[in-house]
């Protein structure tokens, strides 16, 4: 009796700590104080609603695993992070998108950056493009920037 007890209190305290997860895992240095503000634009037109994969990794640790799935095919996401000075890398990549980018750039105080995926169409292949600015990046007109 005291084994089975037991086994009923470890699997409440496990789903009880689930219940508190949020949807996506934060990376370790995702910070709203941060200084490296990044949005995260992802045109999910012609996938159908069909769940599009994307991961960024910064100086080799992820970042952001997520799958962006939407009816009405654009996601506008944005993440502060705490990168000390110097020059930083940032890589993102999706399979199901068939699209991979690898930039560098430098912090030296506050930066903005932009990360956009497009998706393939008419005969062009789908692709990150990646920018960064010492002023908020406004990815599509009417929208906040980063």
């Amino acid at each position: 009796m005291m084994k089975q007890f037991f086994a009923f209190c470890v699997v409440a305290v496990a789903v009880a700590g689930c219940m508190h997860m949020p949807a996506h895992e934060a990376a370790p240095f995702e910070d709203p104080n941060g200084n490296f503000h990044l949005r995260v634009y992802v045109d999910q037109m012609g996938f159908d609603g069909v769940p599009l994969d994307v991961k960024i990794w910064i100086d080799g640790d992820l970042a952001m695993n997520r799958s962006f799935s939407s009816q009405r095919g654009q996601h506008d996401d944005r993440f502060r992070f705490n990168l000390p000075p110097g020059t930083h890398e940032i890589r993102a990549k999706t399979i199901k998108g068939n699209a991979e980018i690898a930039r560098t750039f430098e912090i030296k105080d506050t930066l903005f950056g932009a990360l956009y995926f497009s998706p393939k169409q008419k005969g062009l292949p789908s692709e990150f493009s990646f920018s960064v600015s010492n002023q908020p990046i406004y990815v599509m007109p009417g929208q906040g920037g980063v």
